[in-house]
């Protein structure tokens, strides 16, 4: 697939506009359902607490 996106760069922008349109429709986790991760790539245990992070949580440091 990588090679098919550097050798046609119009495939790899009509990939992306399709994969954005998808991206778009998902739900969004709020309150509960949802968590703030310090590191993308692990879960975090539901002990961290941070899953009861509101709008003062995290994105408050950036």
């Amino acid at each position: 697939m990588a090679t098919r996106f550097s050798l046609n760069q119009a495939a790899f922008f009509d990939q992306f506009a399709r994969s954005m349109v998808k991206m778009s429709q998902m739900d969004v986790l709020t309150g509960n359902a949802g968590e703030i991760r310090l590191n993308c790539a692990v879960r975090n245990s539901r002990v961290s607490g941070l899953e009861t992070a509101g709008d003062e949580g995290l994105a408050a440091d950036a």
